[in-house]
């Protein structure tokens, strides 16, 4: 039950949804099918339509505002994109989400010789700062992908007292690197600051968007799009479903 509350209560559930289409736009939406279906009804075109296909006017309003919110779908594709190469690159089983199962990694003795960028993430995700801070001043990057976490991680330390996370390091750590590794670090990055913005109750949503705007179309299985999909068509989607439930309750 811990577990399931810390993840529900986590900067990526805000985000998931809160990542569009704006919740101001689906209320004009709802609105503005609210006066279609009163104009309709008192000037008569709608009065010999069977109520639940009223339904269609905010379905088919809402569906339009959905599909055209160009940021909230990148935002989704990217905040896929990020947690699938994170789960590709993290070396030791799942990746710990939750500050609880974080703290549980850290403690198992056959995490004790894991890479210890991953270690400064999950010191991160308990809250240990100073410990995380001091694991990162210790840690020699071996490689250039190595080199390019470190920076962003030094960036995010950083940008605790800043509340702006640096991009320039990153970007020039990973000039070297290919173009998959570059857009991961990039995202990430933008990912963390995001992050950030949401726990400080700030606004977090155009800023990520136009950080991720140039490193897409983020590559993702067609499963996940899918699922993109439906997140970024709950808002008519439960308009149907509520219709229908409401139909079948009245006996239509």
């Amino acid at each position: 039950m811990r577990a399931f509350l810390e993840r529900l209560r986590s900067p990526a559930q805000k985000a998931i949804r809160e990542a569009g289409p704006p919740t101001s736009l689906v209320i004009i939406g709802f609105a503005v099918s609210g006066l279609l279906i009163l104009v309709g009804w008192l000037l008569g075109p709608l009065q010999d339509v069977p109520w639940p296909a009223w339904a269609l006017i905010p379905i088919v309003i809402l569906g339009s505002i959905s599909l055209a919110d160009h940021d909230g779908w990148n935002i989704r594709r990217a905040m896929a994109y990020v947690a699938i190469e994170q789960r590709a690159r993290w070396t030791t089983g799942p990746v710990p989400r939750t500050a609880s199962a974080a703290q549980a990694w850290l403690d198992d003795p056959a995490n004790t010789d894991a890479d210890g960028l991953q270690k400064v993430s999950m010191l991160i995700t308990i809250g240990n700062l100073a410990a995380g801070k001091a694991g990162l001043d210790e840690y020699v990057p071996a490689t250039a992908v190595q080199t390019a976490a470190a920076a962003r991680l030094r960036a995010y330390f950083a940008a605790l007292d800043t509340r702006s996370i640096g991009m320039a390091p990153i970007r020039a750590a990973s000039e070297r690197l290919g173009e998959d590794d570059r857009r991961y670090q990039l995202a990430a990055a933008a990912w963390m600051q995001a992050w950030m913005d949401i726990e400080a109750h700030r606004p977090w949503r155009q800023r990520f968007a136009d950080s991720i705007r140039d490193l897409g179309p983020f590559p993702v299985p067609a499963r996940f799009l899918a699922f993109i999909g439906l997140q970024q068509l709950s808002a008519p989607i439960a308009t149907a479903i509520a219709t229908m439930i409401v139909a079948g309750i009245a006996g239509w």
